[in-house]
């Protein structure tokens, strides 16, 4: 994301633009639930799946497995989700 501040209309004019890659809102909600498949394992061990390219990191979980997991909490570029039981 890069803001893009173009040169005023008028003097007391405040015009700001958000520029993002790809798209301005995630395609996930808090609260979803979803079927995904663990695509790797983090760095921290959480598991990887991912969304229509959106990156979710579920705890709890092994490389390979689908699962149904409910969305936690949802960042601009990536999410946090637990598996439902």
């Amino acid at each position: 994301v890069r803001q893009l501040r173009p040169d005023a209309s008028r003097e007391s004019s405040s015009e700001l633009y958000l520029v993002a890659k790809n798209r301005l809102t995630a395609p996930v909600r808090e609260g979803d639930v979803l079927a995904v498949e663990i695509e790797d394992i983090g760095d921290e061990g959480d598991g990887i799946a991912r969304v229509e390219g959106f990156t979710l990191f579920v705890s709890g979980v092994e490389e390979g497995e689908t699962l149904e997991v409910r969305v936690d909490d949802v960042k601009p570029r990536y999410g946090f989700a637990q598996p439902v039981e």
